[in-house]
């Protein structure tokens, strides 16, 4: 997308996607923090909490969405990157993933320590660097207590994100290979 058109049409389609889901505005650190921090009524203001289900859907679609509006955002001129949204997928599917076996499964798994292994899982598949995540990860949590469970998930995570696609956004332009491996 380029020119007037592109920023409007562009502009048009995030502005919509912001309304139904307003916490894919901005880059997504007070949802991260509201997981964080316990306050889930906050990430929708309360109105799915009451059905769970459809609370649930609601996460699905953050994840869904928040890659397609930040891919978006850059192709209309727009400012992103990829650590911010990498840190929201990562907590909300952490997030989603304990609930969702909580509520079915009947289990009675913490929450919170899922959205911190989710955020590191993904950053670490990202951008192909498994220690800045889980470092990254440490300093935004203040805490060493999961250090073992963000390790086996930022190293399983880089491991299998590398032989699906051995590029990075950082590091695509600059190698010369087929983007598909035959094997």
């Amino acid at each position: 997308m380029a020119g007037v058109t592109g920023v409007i049409i562009g502009g048009v389609i995030i502005g919509l996607a912001v309304f139904f889901l307003h916490p894919l505005f901005g880059e997504g650190y007070a949802t991260i923090k509201n997981l964080l921090s316990g306050n889930v009524a906050n990430v929708f203001h309360g109105t799915a909490e009451r059905i769970p289900s459809v609370y649930l859907m609601m996460l699905l679609a953050l994840i869904i969405v928040k890659p397609l509006i930040t891919s978006l955002t850059l192709a209309s001129g727009g400012d992103g990157g990829v650590f911010a949204p990498s840190l929201f997928i990562g907590a909300v599917l952490g997030f989603l993933f304990s609930s969702a076996m909580n509520q079915w499964a009947g289990t009675d798994l913490i929450t919170v320590n899922f959205v911190i292994v989710g955020m590191a899982a993904l950053l670490g598949a990202t951008i192909h660097a498994p220690l800045t995540a889980i470092f990254l990860v440490i300093s935004l949590t203040h805490s060493f207590d999961l250090i073992v469970p963000l390790a086996l998930t930022s190293f399983l995570s880089y491991y299998f994100s590398k032989k699906i696609l051995p590029y990075t956004v950082y590091s695509y332009g600059r190698k010369k290979e087929p983007l598909l491996h035959a094997s």
